[in-house]
């Protein structure tokens, strides 16, 4: 069972993640991406999950918006109550930067579309949660990849994070 608690958080996350509309921790560092992400994780605010991945802007229209919150819903109407308590309990504990560099690459994101990445990091997130939202505080630690897109640091929509 807890195989499948995680693979339908790790899922659950992921879909979030593709589903927008303020800045994300203010996009300055990737900490302060990680931070508002495992944040808006605990409230399962799909906005503010969206908005620390949307590097291309594709999510701010409003059938964008209308498509990733019914998708939301969707997707969280299937997750085990156990599981949705122990989302609920995330708290951001670290942060520790693994590796860092400036690039200079093009991403493609699908359909001939493309952004200009200026900096990559791969950070080590802990978090504390509670197992089946209440007992004893446990903890986790997950690699999250961040990349920079027109100054501005986001969680990679490719980096599938089942913390």
């Amino acid at each position: 069972m807890r195989g499948t608690k995680r693979i339908i958080i790790g899922i659950l996350t992921m879909l979030i993640g593709l589903t927008v509309v303020t800045a994300c921790g203010n996009n300055q560092s990737p900490e302060s991406v990680a931070k508002a992400y495992i944040s808006a994780s605990a409230r399962m605010d799909y906005n503010k999950m969206v908005e620390c991945n949307d590097y291309t802007g594709d999510y701010k229209s409003p059938e964008a918006k209308k498509a990733a919150k019914a998708l939301f819903e969707f997707t969280i109407s299937s997750v085990p109550e156990d599981a949705k308590l122990e989302l609920k309990s995330y708290k951001f504990k670290s942060y520790e930067k693994m590796t860092g560099e400036e690039v200079e690459e093009i991403k493609e994101i699908g359909e001939g579309k493309t952004v200009a990445v200026t900096g990559k990091e791969i950070g080590k997130v802990t978090v504390t949660y509670k197992k089946n939202g209440k007992g004893e505080t446990l903890e986790k630690t997950e690699n999250m990849i961040f990349i920079k897109v027109d100054g501005k640091w986001y969680k990679d929509m490719e980096s599938l994070v089942a913390l």
